[in-house]
Formats: C-alpha cells, sequence, structure tokens
C-alpha cells in the first residue's frame, strides 16, 4: 500500500502544480530516490493511521480531524528541519491557515480512495 500511495500522492501533487515546471513535475519513477523517499514517508504516516482505522477516517469529526491532522503534519516538521519548510509551516497543525491544514488531510483521503482499491 505504501508504494502505491506514495505514487498516489506524487500524481496529486502533479496535478497540484503542473504549472510550476520544477524538475519535481515528472513522473514518480523518474524523481530522484531523496524525493521518493519523502512520498514514501508520507504515505507510511497515511497507511499507519488508516490501518488504525480500518481504512475510514471519520474526517467530519473535528476531534478526529484534528488528531490526524497533528500526526500527519508532526511527522512532516520531523522530516523537513531545513530549507524544505516554507514560511508558515513551521507551525503546529492547530496554528496553520486552513489551506495548509487541508493539504495536510488531502492525504488522508487519497489514502481512502487507495485503501478502498487495494482492500475492499
Amino acid at each position: 500500500m505504501v508504494e502505491t500511495l506514495a505514487k498516489r500522492l506524487h500524481e496529486k501533487w502533479l496535478r497540484e502544480h503542473a504549472d510550476e515546471g520544477d524538475e519535481a513535475n515528472t513522473g514518480f519513477d523518474e524523481l530522484p530516490e531523496e524525493w521518493k523517499v519523502e512520498n514514501r514517508a508520507a504515505a507510511g504516516i497515511v497507511t499507519d493511521i488508516l490501518m488504525d482505522h480500518d481504512g475510514k477516517v471519520n474526517l467530519d469529526d473535528p476531534e478526529v480531524y484534528d488528531r490526524v491532522g497533528r500526526l500527519v503534519h508532526g511527522a512532516w516538521l520531523a522530516r523537513n528541519t531545513g530549507d524544505e519548510r516554507e514560511p508558515g509551516q513551521e507551525v503546529r497543525f492547530e496554528d496553520l491557515p486552513q489551506e495548509e491544514k487541508d493539504k495536510d488531510i488531502s492525504q488522508i483521503r487519497t489514502g481512502e480512495e487507495v485503501f478502498k482499491e487495494l482492500f475492499l
């Protein structure tokens, strides 16, 4: 599941950043290995969360939304300690603007889609 989700997360990123024209605008298999590692790490956290919730996270529950958001964002903060952080992203999940929170939570939604395809 982790590899499939890592690829799907990158595909989603590509769709959202297609007009930027940087070197990340390539397929997952062509990415430098360190970027693949980041996608796999994000996918691993999401997979763990989904496994703990039997593949379906109730993101309509504000407490669950905040809890899983803290897990996703906290793991990203732990992995990205330097220049990878854009201004404003170095804060706790609770202090992020809603747009940034939605980016973290969208990983869970993408993970749910992959989980459903693979296991249901």
